[in-house]
């Protein structure tokens, strides 16, 4: 199973995954699917671009569903 957030959200994570240990869960960061980061002056390789835009499709499909 894989969890796919936002990616404004990473940065909560070890918070998220901390709150999920303590009521024995068993998550990590692998649980996680979020889009590569674009920093300033710096591109997407072309297999993290076709990553994010096919994470942006799933994302669309299930935003359509409601």
């Amino acid at each position: 199973d894989c969890i796919l957030i936002d990616g404004g959200y990473p940065q909560y994570l070890d918070k998220v995954i901390e709150y999920a240990d303590n009521r024995g869960s068993n998550i990590n960061i692998e649980s996680f699917c979020f889009p590569f980061r674009n920093f300033f002056n710096k591109n997407l390789t072309a297999e993290q671009a076709n990553f994010n835009k096919q994470l942006g499709s799933i994302r669309s499909q299930i935003e359509s569903y409601f």
